[in-house]
């Protein structure tokens, strides 16, 4: 079923014709306004070992912060009506013999909960610890678990909501591999920053336009990546490495405009290597204007 049909057959109302904040299903809520999905939560771990930021009841709450108090599937179809595509969860390639990270719509991870009789609003990463650290800034993407025969999704019942490490199942996940391996779990509970055991908690799943990698071709035929001019095998190598690091991100190449057969090898240099031909988009600038669209 394509989102747009299940927002006909539901009769949900939409930004233009309804209002801006809408009751969704039992524990979601969506925000049309800020291009947010709200979700009921429970908070369920607060130290030990960490796998998942949210998990369903009754799965994965020994290593999980957070029970969410919806269906998966409600969870999917919400995200897909702010136009969100799911991609794929983690998987492995077995030819290659390596980790292929989850892949979608960019996702940012909140919540919200009470603190001295305050509301607060933050990242989730400060929930998280990275080698001591609160966890530095990441995006989550909207892998869409897998589905299963009856019409729901493997999510529900392995309650892999929103996951830190790799799950062949995940609803949202990282664009980056972690193994799930016990011995080498990279991140552990901000038990501090955490409410208490049983606490209520919104968490807050907002639409984000996906990352851009901007390569810029100048009028002397030099490329520039990341600040610096770079040779065209270097970049072609530095490109790829990045963008199979996140697989969400958008290849924008920018090259004057009578230089485009130039765009085109580096497309296709990159196309070769294995990137989506779709991930890369090519503009065009006026002669002598570096880097700025027409």
């Amino acid at each position: 079923m394509r989102f747009w049909t299940c927002a006909a057959i539901m009769g949900l109302a939409t930004p233009a014709d309804g209002p801006k904040r809408v009751d969704f299903q039992p524990g979601v809520v969506i925000d049309w306004s800020r291009r947010q999905v709200e979700v009921d939560c429970t908070v369920v771990l607060r130290e030990g070992l960490l796998e998942l930021v949210a998990c369903t009841a009754n799965s994965r709450e020994h290593e999980a912060l957070l029970r969410v108090n919806a269906r998966a599937m409600h969870i999917y179809m919400a995200l897909g009506l702010l136009g969100l595509e799911p991609g794929k969860p983690a998987a492995w390639d077995f030819d290659k013999d390596q980790p292929i990270p989850a892949t979608g719509g960019a996702v940012s991870v909140s919540v919200r909960f009470e603190r001295n009789g305050q509301a607060v609003e933050q990242n989730v990463r400060h929930w998280l610890l990275e080698k001591g650290q609160v966890m530095r800034e990441r995006h989550w993407v909207f892998a869409g678990s897998v589905p299963t025969k009856d019409g729901d999704l493997v999510a529900q019942r392995e309650g892999t909501i929103v996951t830190v490490v790799d799950f062949g199942d995940a609803l949202l996940g990282l664009p980056e591999n972690h193994t799930a391996d016990n011995e080498e779990l990279w991140l552990e509970p901000n038990t501090e920053a955490i409410p208490e055991l049983g606490a209520g908690v919104t968490l807050i799943l907002r639409a984000l336009a996906p990352p851009a990698l901007v390569v810029t071709l100048d009028e002397k035929d030099r490329w520039h990546w990341s600040g610096k001019v770079s040779g065209f095998d270097q970049l072609v190598n530095s490109v790829f490495e990045k963008a199979k690091g996140d697989q969400s991100a958008v290849i924008v190449v920018k090259v004057p405009v009578h230089k485009e057969p130039a765009a085109q090898r580096l497309h296709s240099a990159l196309t070769k290597r294995g990137v989506v031909a779709s991930r890369i988009r090519v503009e065009t600038v006026p002669q002598g204007e570096k880097g700025k669209p027409r």
